[in-house]
């Protein structure tokens, strides 16, 4: 599952970045409005819908976040890094779907954002707003897809990799300053993957109204 998965990743982000290039010269794309009317609704619907569900009612979503509990404070000994780590452990299999879902739909979207954007190219060339737009949706979709999920995910697996050595090496202080690293490592990369989502929705927004 590991290696088809990131060879999904790869070769959509790929194809992500080629649509980048050749939505600058809209001459290389065919002339079909009646193939990239039906492209263009079918991807703008399915990168809206899926969009706002992950914004605001998913795991990640803000109507779920509300109400969450708070996060515990790193473990300060190797008690608290064992409690901590056993918690982990018992939570995860729910991670390891939700990081494949996330996967699946960066993928997805990296492919649909594709096509929206070469299809507002070629029907809405003189239409900057949406060209800007799509293109936005475009890179916030790729750079989640090609890097911010997999190293938001690797940060997660470090965390339980460093709790292990906190029990197991208790009187070492460099694991807590490492545990301190990776929360704000953490913090950032996941701060910065939802900053790209928020805009890959307020991106298509402006087709709700052309």
């Amino acid at each position: 599952m590991g290696a088809a998965m990131s060879h999904l990743q790869s070769i959509t982000s790929i194809a992500g970045l080629t649509s980048l290039v050749v939505s600058m010269f809209p001459g290389l794309i065919a002339n079909n409005p009646s193939l990239f009317r039906p492209l263009l609704n079918v991807s703008w619907g399915y990168l809206f819908g899926s969009t706002i569900w992950l914004c605001f009612f998913s795991e990640i979503g803000l109507v779920r976040r509300i109400g969450a509990p708070k996060k515990k404070d790193l473990p300060e000994n190797a008690e608290q890094a064992k409690e901590q780590l056993k918690e982990l452990k018992s939570t995860e299999g729910d991670f390891n779907r939700r990081n494949i879902d996330f996967k699946y739909f960066f993928s997805l979207s990296t492919i649909f954002s594709s096509i929206l954007l070469l299809s507002t190219v070629k029907l809405a060339n003189h239409n900057m707003q949406l060209r800007i737009s799509s293109t936005i949706v475009s890179l916030s979709c790729i750079l989640n897809n090609m890097y911010f999920q997999n190293k938001i995910h690797s940060l997660a697996l470090k965390k339980e990799s460093l709790f292990k050595d906190m029990v197991d090496r208790p009187k070492d202080a460099s694991v807590l300053v490492d545990l301190k690293k990776n929360k704000t490592d953490f913090h950032i990369h996941h701060g910065l993957s939802l900053l790209l989502l928020y805009s890959s929705f307020f991106g298509l927004t402006p087709y709700v109204f052309t």
